[in-house]
């Protein structure tokens, strides 16, 4: 019992000191200082990389991490970018010790991409006859939402998000349309390409499946967060306003906090 006390004391002691640093992260200079050193870091590591790389190509990583780092290439995000690998634990441990381990400013960085279906929509037989129609009918019936583990989407501010603003509805329908819920794990992976905790919001074989990110997000100092990067045991850093920019996402506050 004193031993299960101290334990926790001393975990309160390092989510303490944690809060106190993640608190002057946020302070506008430092975040540039921040920042700084993480662009730095991204650009160099990328060049070593690229040094291991054949035809495009690193051996050896999972193929759905060379297929992130092509897409990253492609919208002139890798050398911007963070590539981390992480023990196959990661997931037993508590989120402030994830964040620890990939050193994230704190546990508000630390994101994962979401994959939702419309359970009301409905297939328009004559569309999916073809492979880029089916493509479409794909794009208006999942939405794809990166949020931070600290956030519960809201599927109702979601529809308020999507709702005449992507391809699939560009003029807006009645909400009873609409009816976002969990894509099931194996429609998620056909979709994506990626297995479960390593799914990034980038690099999908389907394209046109609107982007979301939470407004929460982009409100982080320093502006940057960490998701899946194509397999489950590696993750990527990437500045938000990059990153949004770069993939077309919307940003919608679709999030709110978990009340613990």
């Amino acid at each position: 019992m004193a031993k299960d006390t101290a334990e926790s004391d001393q975990i309160s002691s390092l989510l303490a000191i944690g809060r106190r640093i993640s608190g002057v992260l946020e302070l506008e200079q430092i975040s540039a200082l921040y920042m700084g050193w993480f662009a730095e870091q991204a650009a160099s590591e990328a060049a070593a990389a690229a040094a291991e790389e054949e035809d495009g190509n690193n051996p050896e990583v999972p193929a759905g991490v060379n297929r992130v780092e092509l897409a990253l290439a492609a919208l002139g995000l890798r050398t911007a970018t963070r590539i981390y690998r992480v023990p196959r634990t990661y997931y037993s441990w508590p989120l402030y010790e994830r964040a620890l381990s990939v050193g994230a400013p704190s546990a508000e960085h630390m994101c994962k991409t979401v994959v939702l279906a419309n359970t009301r929509w409905r297939s328009n037989n004559n569309s999916s006859s073809s492979s880029d129609g089916a493509e479409a009918e794909q794009a208006e019936k999942y939405v794809c939402v990166v949020v931070q583990y600290t956030h519960t989407i809201s599927t109702q501010a979601l529809v308020d998000a999507v709702n005449g603003r992507t391809g699939g509805y560009p003029q807006p329908v009645s909400r009873k349309r609409f009816n976002f819920r969990l894509a099931d794990e194996r429609a998620a992976c056909a979709l994506t390409g990626f297995g479960h905790n390593g799914v990034a919001p980038i690099a999908w074989p389907v394209r046109g499946v609107p982007v979301v990110v939470s407004a929460a997000i982009a409100g982080l100092r320093p502006p940057v967060i960490w998701l899946g990067a194509g397999d489950v045991d590696y993750k990527m850093a990437v500045p938000v306003g990059a990153l949004v920019a770069a993939a077309g996402c919307i940003v919608a506050d679709v999030s709110s906090p978990i009340q613990a």
